[in-house]
């Protein structure tokens, strides 16, 4: 259930597991990625028991408008999407209210900020701020198209039961569909140039980009430290100002967003996993996993992917 952040606060948080109680018609859902057409409207969050009109939203959501317009406030500021907009909401951000024309239809991809980390690219991610700033990106009509194709054909193979298709199948073009939309996104943003940096946010999206970097493997808080010259005890320090969170609980965070990547989306044995992230052996690999995930790698596995 979305919980409040104080009890005297008007914000509530939201999860991405959460977001059946905003809307209960996900035509493709796996606790990563949630795929949604034939929306209308956006739900009345004043309908939905403890949850406020102000909310904070911790996944990453793309809203797809297809017709009518859209009027949303992010993070204080309202912005308007029309036909052939893409809306990128960031994990994280505010909304505090929203309206929409009457003719609106839209289609939404919301997705888990450790699947998003796998699918960003590095320029992208070091837009994040503008992003949240213009969070609304035109489409060409071919764009839109293609969009739409790859909701037609993964609703095709889902609702048609009797052709034999694994959720495999299904998460691996939901992938192609989010990394298409994710190039789309980045060839239309206008990024600025030469944006002034404090030197502690400057070290902390070094210190990102690290993590987002596939070739490298789960280090510790001095190794990273070491890397970016400065102290474990300074790096922890930014870490936390910055996402409230410790440099280790980020490197662990990223090591298994990294994991679960490879258990759900490659051919990899668990052996073989745990040799291309450095760890020791099997067995510390598989403890680790269990601590972080509460079940084996095996188990994670088959769970997820049957």
């Amino acid at each position: 259930m979305p919980k409040n952040q104080q009890q005297q606060s008007p914000i509530a948080e939201i999860d991405l597991k959460d977001v059946h109680q905003l809307y209960d018609n996900f035509s493709y859902e796996d606790g990563e990625i949630y795929f949604a057409d034939n929306i209308t409207s956006i739900p009345n969050l004043s309908n939905i028991p403890n949850l406020s009109n102000i909310l904070k939203v911790n996944f990453i959501v793309f809203v797809f408008v297809l017709d009518g317009e859209l009027f949303i406030a992010i993070d204080g500021k309202r912005h308007h999407a029309r036909k052939n907009d893409a809306l990128l909401i960031t994990g994280g951000a505010i909304i505090s209210g929203y309206d929409h024309s009457a003719d609106f239809r839209c289609m939404i991809v919301a997705v888990s900020r450790d699947f998003g980390r796998h699918i960003i690219g590095r320029r992208l991610f070091s837009a994040v701020e503008h992003l949240r700033e213009h969070p609304v990106i035109s489409f060409s009509d071919d764009e839109v198209q293609l969009m739409v194709k790859y909701y037609d054909l993964i609703t095709f193979k889902i609702s048609h039961t009797n052709i034999e298709c694994g959720s495999l199948t299904i998460q691996s073009l939901v992938r192609c569909y989010a990394t298409d939309l994710l190039a789309g996104i980045d060839s239309h943003a206008q990024y600025p140039d030469g944006v002034a940096l404090r030197q502690g946010d400057k070290l902390y999206r070094r210190f990102i980009f690290m993590l987002s970097d596939e070739h490298t493997r789960p280090r510790s808080v001095a190794a990273f430290a070491e890397e970016l010259c400065v102290t474990p005890k300074y790096l922890t320090a930014v870490c936390r100002a910055r996402s409230g969170k410790t440099a280790g609980a980020i490197i662990a965070d990223s090591t298994i967003a990294t994991i679960k990547h490879y258990l759900l989306y490659s051919d990899l044995t668990i052996k073989e996993i745990a040799v291309s992230l450095g760890f020791s052996n099997l067995s510390f690999f598989g403890k680790y996993v269990k601590k972080h995930l509460g079940m084996s790698p095996t188990e994670y596995r088959r769970k997820h992917t049957s």
